[in-house]
């Protein structure tokens, strides 16, 4: 009785207007993800209206070879890394945050790189071993697709740090780019016929055309920037 007569003290109050800001990082991680699975799944949709199912079967089989461990790894990697990211963005330091980033990508270079290229080259040997003589269209396709996924990795490192600030605006706009490119390249090799590789061709570009972009956009003078330089690595 007596807390409910003095209810006011003793039960919470809700306030909206104190998660205004959460919310609306909220709707713009939502607004991002969304994007990253309308850039995964357009190629597809597209090219079950182009190519056919037979075709979208073998592009379909090499995308989820490609991107098996990927999906394994990439959860637990984005957990461990937003949090390290948030708490070295809350001290202020951002040379630290840079210097992570750059250790990160030196490391994940060494393992991606010789991983994903070396299965994509030995693809013609043990692709026919696992799932059989007759996806064996799935070859070239896997190739190609493995050629991108260390640039995706390193894309959602960077979009990580983009995060930890509260920068997803230029997340969701260069995943909007990266989007446009892709759709605007199926376009464009579709009418150099040069069949189902087409959609591989468009992930690839659009996936290094997005880690370019998240690595040399200039934010503000405390922004995480790497310079990219032909010829020379320097990340």
């Amino acid at each position: 009785m007596y807390i409910y007569f003095n209810n006011a003290f003793y039960l919470p109050s809700i306030k909206f207007g104190q998660a205004k800001d959460l919310f609306s990082y909220t709707k713009r991680s939502f607004i991002a993800e969304l994007l990253m699975f309308f850039s995964n799944k357009t190629p597809a949709i597209i090219g079950a209206k182009i190519y056919g199912v037979t075709q979208l079967g073998y592009f379909s089989v090499a995308g989820q070879l490609s991107a098996l461990i990927l999906t394994k790894v990439m959860p637990a990697f984005n957990q461990v890394g937003f949090t390290t990211f948030s708490r070295l963005n809350e001290t202020g330091n951002h040379e630290s945050i840079e210097k992570y980033i750059k250790d990160l990508m030196v490391v994940t270079s060494i393992i991606t790189f010789p991983t994903f290229w070396g299965l994509g080259y030995t693809s013609g040997k043990w692709l026919p071993l696992l799932i059989g003589e007759t996806w064996s269209a799935s070859v070239s396709l896997l190739l190609v697709m493995t050629l991108v996924i260390p640039f995706r990795i390193f894309s959602e490192i960077l979009s990580l740090a983009f995060e930890a600030q509260d920068k997803t605006d230029i997340i969701i706009k260069i995943r909007i780019y990266s989007l446009l490119l892709s759709i605007s390249l199926i376009a464009i090799f579709y009418t150099l016929q040069f069949g189902i590789i087409n959609l591989a061709f468009s992930g690839l570009a659009s996936g290094i055309f997005s880690f370019i972009l998240l690595a040399s956009i200039p934010v503000d003078k405390k922004c995480i920037t790497l310079d990219i330089k032909i010829g020379r690595a320097h990340v």
